[in-house]
């Protein structure tokens, strides 16, 4: 197995603003919406973005194409015309991308890093926000910083975010060392005190730093907010490369992979799986959708399968 080696000048290990905002087509091909990921998933907040969700505005005259069942048959009555309710958009419900670039993402064996196709999910859903004409804003983060983006139905708005995303994305570096990196707990904590309540909030992230404080967090998040959250993953982390011996570096620390040693391969791949079943088991007693995305796929590849098998249902 030939393991993929990325430099700080490979232009496949970087987004580019071109490649974010061709992505546009595939949010548009595939119909998404904000209700997708939650009703293809069967998530346990759907009940906030489903049914009419509409506050009544006024009566006017019956017109073709309008339902029968909003037909104000009181009114109707007395004025012996028909007449119909009118309903607008009862609450702004914005769609919040929180994406994770911190270092840990800067990784891949396949075809993608872990940071490209987190930063291509966040484009995706923030575009098709956009062209659901929903208000879209988003967080992304870095080991040493955070950017907020406020969410609006603007297009300057959701350009500012992909400028956004895109400039955190090319920022990562093998090179730099990291003194200190900003917690998940951290960031799903700015997130309470920034995002608007009933917001829709995709949180995309490797979860590397996944604790008892980010359970906590979570829990809250799912008080006010509807969370779907996207674990993306790399196939080498979950499976060992076939046997070798493998130079690896971890923060300052280079160490040495036995592969051709059957216990520490099972001690690395069990160490990978018991994280993912702590993480996914956390989502279910939070009740928030988990959903793993594998750099093999890739973000383009992943939403078009999944958009794929909702319309198969």
């Amino acid at each position: 197995m030939k393991l993929q080696s990325y430099s700080d000048h490979d232009a496949s290990a970087y987004t580019s603003m071109e490649r974010l905002i061709k992505l546009r087509h595939i949010a548009n091909h595939a119909r998404l919406s904000k209700r997708w990921p939650l009703i293809s998933l069967q998530g346990s907040c759907t009940s906030r973005l489903r049914g009419r969700g509409l506050d009544f505005h006024e009566v006017r005259h019956y017109q073709a194409g309008d339902e029968i069942r909003h037909i104000d048959w009181r009114v109707t009555a007395r004025k012996q015309k028909p007449h119909t309710k009118v309903f607008s958009a009862d609450k702004e419900k914005p769609i919040f991308v929180a994406c994770d670039q911190r270092h840990s993402l800067f990784f891949g064996s396949q075809f993608f890093l872990k940071s490209v196709v987190s930063s291509e999910l966040a484009a995706i859903f923030s575009w098709s926000g956009y062209l659901n004409n929903e208000a879209v804003g988003g967080l992304v983060f870095s080991d040493e910083a955070m950017s907020v983006i406020r969410p609006k139905r603007t297009k300057n708005t959701l350009l500012s975010l992909l400028r956004t995303l895109n400039d955190h994305n090319n920022s990562l570096s093998a090179k730099k060392t990291i003194v200190k990196t900003i917690r998940l707990e951290t960031i799903l904590n700015t997130l309470k005190q920034t995002v608007r309540h009933g917001s829709t909030i995709f949180l995309i992230s490797d979860f590397m730093d996944f604790n008892d404080q980010t359970e906590t967090q979570l829990m809250q998040l799912k008080r006010n907010y509807d969370v779907i959250s996207y674990l993306v993953f790399d196939p080498l982390e979950m499976q060992a490369p076939k046997s070798g011996s493998y130079l690896i570096r971890c923060d300052d620390e280079e160490l040495l992979l036995d592969t051709s040693n059957k216990t520490i391969c099972k001690n690395y791949e069990h160490q990978f799986q018991s994280r993912i079943n702590h993480i996914t088991k956390t989502h279910q007693r939070c009740s928030i959708p988990l959903i793993k995305v594998s750099t093999f796929d890739g973000a383009e590849q992943f939403i078009l399968t999944m958009n794929h098998a909702k319309s198969a249902q």
